[in-house]
């Protein structure tokens, strides 16, 4: 799954936001301007086509994400996924979206209001529906020569895509099992005082390569399995932080068993153990010992300053995206903690080690404007009503804001924010720079 295109309306203050895909792309803007919401606004997507019915009802009455801004208050939520896949040998593109009301006054609402899937293969110029719904009418395309006329009994909190599943001889399965599965990887770790420590529980069914979203604490355990597994992609980790960090020499993974129990004991209490779990105690310790040039032994990475295991933080999560079949991987305030001469790296670093995944990262920083084509970041608009929209730089903007600032003896980056700043007065020249 290859992304080309995501599309949000109604959530929290979030209006009708699109946003194209390139090799990286950044939502910049002045603090409290919906930067964080969109990112939420994504995870929350991808949990409500996950979810099951009675979840994906409780989403409907989320209270922290349904839009009360004045001008939004009866919005529905929107969300519209445009990308590229391959399947039966040819390359296919698909568009797929979804709205729902939230919840209303006197408990109505929450309810799902449209939902259509349409997809053409590479060469073709028009989109053939396979989904469409209104309401709790929905019509599917059954056959390869048939029309979208197949109805569904679907439910006010299902989706048709979910429903799909069961239907093993339907032609395009394969389709519908990508959108049902569909990945976003949301990261910020700017707190990293957890990370890297020894942590005596770990959650059942939680894969080896699942990095903590809060605090990464089991990363210890994650890199120990890569360099098991993937000594390719582990070695490309270690020489990217190296070349970000070059005062380290080293780097290796470690682990010490907790229990000195006989094999056969091991066994029996493994045997004994309940999947019904939410957690297990672990039975092994992993650790990191790095060696720093300016000193004469190892030492746990712990001990490296908040930055660097940030950055280690942020190129595992990377790495690790490909072996998750992540489909969009996402940096909230990518500057933070991190040196402005290494913000250059760090964002080359990224989109080399990334390969079948989008990037996206939100900056309130003029150091990544510097560093990235304009064609790629999307501004956010200070409206005086507060409602959060990002909108691209126009083409033909390019070189009017290129110039400008070398006018004025200034970075772009400060250029663009000084513009930001000045538009929460008087928006109309950042206006004249982005896309309608």
């Amino acid at each position: 799954m290859l992304i080309n295109k995501l599309r949000v309306d109604g959530f929290r203050n979030i209006n009708n936001t699109t946003i194209e895909f390139g090799d990286i792309v950044s939502l910049v803007g002045l603090n409290n301007y919906g930067k964080s919401n969109f990112i939420d606004s994504l995870d929350f997507a991808q949990k409500f086509i996950k979810y099951p019915s009675v979840s994906k009802r409780k989403l409907m009455k989320s209270e922290k994400n349904l839009p009360i801004n004045i001008k939004m208050a009866s919005r529905d939520f929107i969300f519209e996924i445009e990308y590229s896949t391959r399947f039966g040998g040819h390359e296919i593109f698909v568009i797929y979206e979804f709205s729902f009301e939230w919840i209303k006054a006197e408990n109505k609402g929450c309810r799902i209001k449209s939902e259509t899937l349409k997809l053409k293969e590479e060469g073709n110029v028009k989109y053939y529906k396979y989904i469409t719904r209104k309401w709790s009418e929905g019509f599917y395309k059954s056959s390869t020569t048939g029309r979208t006329n197949t109805k569904i009994n679907i439910d006010d909190d299902e989706l048709i895509i979910n429903k799909l599943q069961k239907h093993d001889t339907l032609y395009y399965l394969a389709i519908i099992n990508e959108l049902n599965q569909i990945k976003f990887d949301l990261n910020n770790y700017s707190d990293t005082s957890l990370a890297f420590e020894f942590f005596p529980f770990e959650m059942n069914r939680e894969s080896v390569y699942d990095l903590n979203k809060q605090f990464g604490q089991n990363i210890n355990k994650v890199i120990f399995h890569l360099k098991q597994n993937y000594p390719d992609k582990y070695e490309l980790l270690i020489n990217s932080f190296i070349s970000l960090v070059p005062n380290i020499e080293m780097i290796e993974p470690v682990s010490s068993e907790l229990t000195s129990e006989s094999e056969e004991k091991a066994v029996l209490r493994l045997e004994n153990d309940s999947d019904d779990l939410p957690f297990k105690i672990v039975d092994t310790v992993y650790s990191i010992r790095v060696k720093e040039s300016q000193n004469n032994q190892t030492t746990n990475i712990e001990y490296l300053s908040n930055g660097s295991r940030r950055i280690f933080l942020l190129l595992t999560s990377a790495i690790v995206a490909d072996i998750k079949n992540i489909s969009l991987i996402a940096f909230e305030e990518l500057e933070n903690c991190v040196h402005p001469y290494l913000f250059q790296g760090l964002i080359i670093t990224l989109s080399e080690i990334i390969t079948d995944c989008r990037i996206l990262v939100t900056s309130h920083s003029p150091y990544l404007i510097q560093y990235l084509d304009l064609k790629n970041i999307y501004l956010g608009i200070p409206y005086s009503d507060g409602i959060g929209q990002f909108k691209k730089v126009k083409k033909s903007a390019h070189r009017v804001i290129l110039r400008n600032a070398r006018e004025e003896g200034i970075s772009v980056g400060d250029y663009i924010f000084n513009i930001l700043i000045e538009s929460k007065l008087d928006n109309s020249l950042l206006l004249s720079y982005v896309g309608g």
